[in-house]
């Protein structure tokens, strides 16, 4: 589950987050010499991200509008160890800033 939400500082600045957990199995099929064995084992994922966006220049309806955004994403995965599987842990970070332009043409 990852809820979210949105703020509206003023109307040219806006701010948004969303934070989850989830869990499950992860299911591996491992060769060896008497063939093949299947393995399973229970993982876990944790994310929280955040950002801003703002509205900088207004180009009306034929002009060049101009907009920034900046985010930042943190994300960890666990598994926990199971016979053949070592128990693993991953992270995951995301810092992003952005400008776009845009311009309609009729």
């Amino acid at each position: 589950m990852f809820p979210y939400g949105c703020y509206a500082l003023t109307p040219r600045l806006g701010i948004w987050v969303t934070a989850g957990y989830g869990w499950g199995k992860l299911s591996l099929n491992l060769p060896g010499d008497r063939g093949a064995t299947s393995t399973s084992t229970s993982t876990n994922l944790s994310m929280v991200a955040g950002g801003i966006d703002g509205f900088l220049i207004d180009g009306a309806e034929a002009g060049v509008s101009l907009s920034s955004t900046a985010d930042l994403l943190l994300l960890r995965t666990t598994s926990a160890e199971e016979d053949a599987l070592p128990s693993a842990d991953s992270s995951l970070s995301r810092f992003r800033l952005g400008l776009e332009a845009t311009r309609p043409f009729p």
